[in-house]
């Protein structure tokens, strides 16, 4: 499995977690994507981060647009901050 040409489908909460080796290696296939670690000592809570610097508040606001209107698509809403 490629996770870069897979598809986000809505979750009813009954998938299993991963385990910590199955999302480093999942995430080893992208760039710029990290664990923020809630708690060091369970999976439960951590989330997937990516962190984007643009050039102004403008393209941070274009940016956030195109990622709200891609994941409005796949019926998944991140949190964003800008």
């Amino acid at each position: 499995m490629t996770l870069a040409n897979e598809n986000c489908t809505v979750c009813d909460g009954s998938a299993k977690t991963l385990s910590e080796v199955a999302v480093e290696q999942l995430l080893s296939e992208l760039d710029g994507w990290c664990i923020d670690r809630i708690d060091s000592n369970s999976n439960s809570g951590n989330k997937i981060v990516r962190k984007f610097k643009l050039t102004d508040f403008n393209a941070a606001v274009d940016c956030a647009q195109r990622i709200a209107k891609l994941a409005d698509d796949y019926d998944h809403h991140p949190s964003l901050l800008l």
